[in-house]
């Protein structure tokens, strides 16, 4: 009996959490506090440590992460492949793409939505400027179509 006791809200936790994780992705949590506040609330329903439900959450986005940085870089690889990027572009991509990263993660903790708005539009500029000095065409690159068709599931989120 009390292992239906754990597991019940164990699975339910999971779920909320792979739900929670899946409508983040899309963008639908702004600033942490958004975040902060459904793991408060979590750890709360289900009686359990707040830093262990962070915990997950660290865990899915930094899977989340690695799988995204593993289909770019395989898009490279193939961009590098096909004549569309040299070696050296690919490399050099690849570190401006980290920074952007790191870039981003500061702007969406800013708190005002039209900062935020206006702060990510400069940092895409930017990352198009960049390309172009660099003699990368990302229009040619097509990387968003590339990564649809690349996807296992045939370009379908899933949000589960």
């Amino acid at each position: 009996m009390k292992i239906k006791k754990v597991i019940i809200p164990t699975l339910a936790l999971s779920a909320l959490v792979a739900g929670a994780i899946g409508v983040k992705s899309v963008g639908a949590f702004g600033p942490s506090e958004n975040h902060d506040t459904l793991v408060q609330k979590l750890a709360e329903r289900f009686n359990l440590n707040q830093n262990d439900v962070e915990a997950v959450f660290e865990e899915m986005r930094t899977e989340r992460q690695a799988e995204r940085k593993a289909e770019f870089t395989a898009m490279l690889d193939e961009a590098v492949s096909n004549g569309k990027l040299t070696q050296e572009q690919r490399d050099a991509f690849l570190l401006k793409v980290d920074k952007k990263r790191l870039r981003m993660e500061e702007i969406r903790k800013i708190e005002d939505a039209d900062e935020r708005k206006k702060q990510m539009k400069a940092l895409g500029d930017e990352m198009h400027e960049w390309a172009e000095a660099n003699g990368i065409d990302l229009k040619e690159l097509d990387l968003g179509k590339q990564k649809m068709q690349n996807r296992k599931d045939g370009g379908k989120r899933k949000h589960s």
